[in-house]
């Protein structure tokens, strides 16, 4: 399993599971929730995933020694040929 998609089904399963318990709150103590008490709930469900996507943005773009190997390595008429003329593995 990749990391960004661990990282969606966590965040994902955390969030359903502050909710749910919410629910079961509510549900159980049949009592109302302040609108403080709301506004807590939903940021210990959801700031969770906010600090996991400001930390983990996705891939980092290439560095400039990356694209010019890249380039370097890669030609029109390669067809998966390595630049020494054997067989790419």
């Amino acid at each position: 399993m990749s990391l960004n998609r661990l990282l969606t089904v966590t965040v994902t399963g955390w969030a359903i599971l502050v909710l749910g318990s919410v629910g079961a709150r509510v549900a159980l103590l049949s009592s109302p929730m302040s609108v403080t008490e709301s506004i807590a709930w939903l940021f210990v469900a959801f700031a969770p995933a906010a600090v996991v996507l400001s930390i983990f943005r996705g891939p980092s773009s290439p560095t400039v020694a990356q694209v010019l190997y890249d380039v370097e390595h890669t030609k029109d008429g390669d067809s998966g040929r390595s630049a020494r003329g054997g067989r790419a593995s």
